[in-house]
């Protein structure tokens, strides 16, 4: 009973004999430490199951990932195979549709300019007439132009060449200025002859000479000139006194006998008449005319005249600076074209 007794209060069950008085203190100790060890090695057994089997379930589950990934790669593969081999299929289709229609296209179109192999009478005709009226509206316009431009390259020729020409006939006699040249002892054929010594190729027309560029010729003002209820011709020149070049760029000499002299200028009515004269003094010793093709027409100052003045001075300047400047520097010419002999207009 006493054993018993022990035990039931807490004490270790301890054998019989001389530890049988050992209380239930160092019994529980005893026990706790028995059960503790247990239950020590029961956790740590426990969580090593535990951890196990997670990594079992995670490798588990890599695994089934792995093989979920490479049916999902099969399968966009073999989807993408299909998709190409349906894209080939198709360009193959559309290619053959777009031959077949460019054949179809050509052998429309061949077959319709086969039937119809030239244009009818009618469209000729009107195709011709569009050509004539462009024709007749821009090829007039073309001549002029292209006319115009040769006037104004002679005309920078003929100004040069006279410049230079003076210039070296003063070097080569000794002159101060050109008065040396255009003496009023001399007449309008030898002030010719002597400048035409010094310019290339010159020729020179004398007196009852049958060269064509020697004939007297009428020129006209730079704008049309009422003349006697007409409009008329400023003056003529006379052969003689006059060189030409072969380019055709010519040059009248009108000598003056006496400078300074007294001139007479006529004062006209509205319609060109006479109705008073008025003399003035003039330091004009020589008129100097050029022409840059001679004869042939026009014949117009502005146009393909010019005149320069040989003054008591010596100066020889254009008559009309500004007619000349407009050849010269801005490559055009300003005239008005008219005829010699029609009435005048209202």
């Amino acid at each position: 009973m006493e054993d018993m007794t022990s035990l039931n209060n807490g004490g270790g069950a301890t054998p019989p004999g001389r530890y049988s008085k050992v209380l239930g203190g160092i019994g529980l100790v005893k026990l706790l430490r028995y059960y503790g060890k247990n239950i020590k090695r029961f956790f740590f057994f426990s969580r090593k199951t535990i951890l196990n089997c997670f990594a079992r379930q995670r490798a588990q589950n890599d695994m089934n990932t792995s093989l979920h990934f490479k049916t999902e790669n099969k399968i966009d593969k073999e989807a993408n195979t299909n998709y190409n081999s349906n894209m080939m299929n198709y360009k193959s289709k559309t290619k053959t549709v777009s031959e077949a229609h460019s054949k179809y296209a050509f052998h429309a179109t061949h077959s319709t300019y086969a039937k119809r192999a030239a244009f009818t009478l009618a469209e000729v005709l009107i195709t011709l007439g569009i050509i004539g009226i462009v024709s007749a509206m821009t090829i007039p316009t073309l001549i002029a132009k292209y006319q115009e431009k040769v006037m104004v390259t002679k005309v920078k020729q003929g100004h040069s060449i006279l410049m230079n020409a003076i210039q070296l006939y003063m070097v080569q006699n000794n002159c101060i200025n050109a008065s040396c040249l255009f003496d009023t002892k001399k007449t309008s054929e030898q002030v010719a002859a002597e400048l035409g010594k010094v310019i290339k190729e010159a020729k020179l027309c004398k007196a009852g000479d049958d060269d064509k560029f020697c004939q007297r010729y009428y020129y006209k003002g730079n704008k049309p000139i009422k003349v006697d209820g007409v409009y008329g011709a400023g003056d003529s020149l006379l052969g003689t006194g006059r060189i030409y070049l072969p380019n055709g760029i010519s040059f009248q000499f009108v000598q003056k006998s006496q400078c300074p002299s007294i001139v007479s200028n006529s004062v006209r009515d509205e319609n060109g008449f006479v109705i008073d004269t008025v003399e003035s003094v003039s330091e004009i010793c020589a008129y100097i005319y050029m022409d840059v093709n001679n004869v042939e027409e026009p014949n117009q100052f502005g146009a393909d005249m010019y005149r320069y003045n040989a003054f008591i001075s010596g100066k020889v300047e254009p008559m009309n600076q500004k007619l000349l400047n407009n050849a010269l520097i801005y490559n055009k010419l300003e005239y008005t074209p008219y005829n010699i002999g029609d009435p005048i207009e209202e």
